[in-house]
């Protein structure tokens, strides 16, 4: 059964500096976090009430609540204009599908992937666009009904683990190759079907070590990684080469592993890999 539960409110903020603050889960760890409008959405590492939902416009990021689903999630995202979150199990040995929970009529329905889901993320035209494996590829799915609008082959790439569209028709992809190298690709679309990459940043470049996932600011056109490898955050600019800007935030306590932008108050929400049960809220 699906359930959203109110829970009394509490304080979740604690302060680490000017530059980095953190909202605590009472030690559970956080294996996803988006936004819908002024809601937090974190999801957690346990078998119940996996969702947790916080006011961001409360200066304590006040606890609304908790929604339970059934099986166990380890990526999350949203669409405001929807209404609704997905959710899938990603790796080689999760399930094929993706899970969309419609948050006005509060049921539950399950898209099939031709493919492990790896990562996922919401288009500008509010559209889902799956990240998978096996094969390796772009599957955009329509953000109304699930049905496949567009495969885009991702041979040219070794295990994607998370992949964005940008505010044209370029996608970003974090993927890593057989020898252990991580970079973030910039690609277009070739014949409608595959994607050649024409930029790209790298490890060899000594700016990432292992840029594992992505969030984009569409109104600065600004694209910020994870990179588990250096515990820290990178600004990239969108340019042909994919230029790197900035160091956002570096030396974290934890890798980050997932992030999450928020363009009303322009903060970045960072789950890491492991940790103590926090997440971070850095303001951009």
């Amino acid at each position: 059964m699906i359930s959203y539960e109110v829970t009394p409110a509490r304080c979740m903020m604690c302060s680490a500096s000017d530059d980095i603050q953190y909202i605590s889960t009472n030690g559970v760890q956080v294996l996803g976090v988006t936004t819908v409008d002024d809601e937090l959405f974190l999801l957690l590492n346990r078998n119940y009430d996996q969702i947790a939902v916080y006011a961001i416009a409360a200066a304590d990021y006040r606890l609304l609540g908790t929604l339970s689903l059934p099986g166990h999630y380890n990526e999350i995202a949203s669409c405001g204009h929807h209404k609704c979150l997905y959710a899938c199990t990603s790796g080689i040995r999760g399930d094929k599908s993706v899970h969309r929970y419609d948050m006005r009529r509060k049921d539950l329905s399950k898209w099939a992937v031709n493919g492990f889901p790896q990562g996922l993320s919401v288009t500008a035209d509010f559209n889902l666009l799956v990240t998978s494996r096996s094969p390796n590829k772009l599957v955009l799915m329509s953000g109304s009904g699930g049905r496949c609008l567009r495969e885009i082959s991702l041979d040219v790439l070794d295990n994607p683990s998370h992949g964005v569209q940008l505010f044209d028709s370029r996608f970003i992809v974090c993927h890593r190759d057989p020898a252990g190298v991580s970079k973030v690709s910039l690609l277009v679309v070739v014949s409608g079907m595959a994607a050649a990459a024409v930029g790209r940043q790298d490890c060899t470049a000594g700016l990432l070590e292992w840029p594992h996932h992505l969030a984009v600011d569409a109104n600065s056109r600004k694209v910020f990684v994870a990179d588990l490898g250096r515990r820290r955050v990178v600004q990239l600019s969108p340019s042909a080469t994919l230029e790197y800007e900035r160091i956002v935030v570096d030396g974290m306590p934890a890798a980050p592993r997932r992030l999450c932008f928020h363009p009303a108050t322009r903060r970045l929400f960072v789950a890491p890999l492991f940790g103590d049960g926090r997440l971070a809220v850095i303001q951009t």
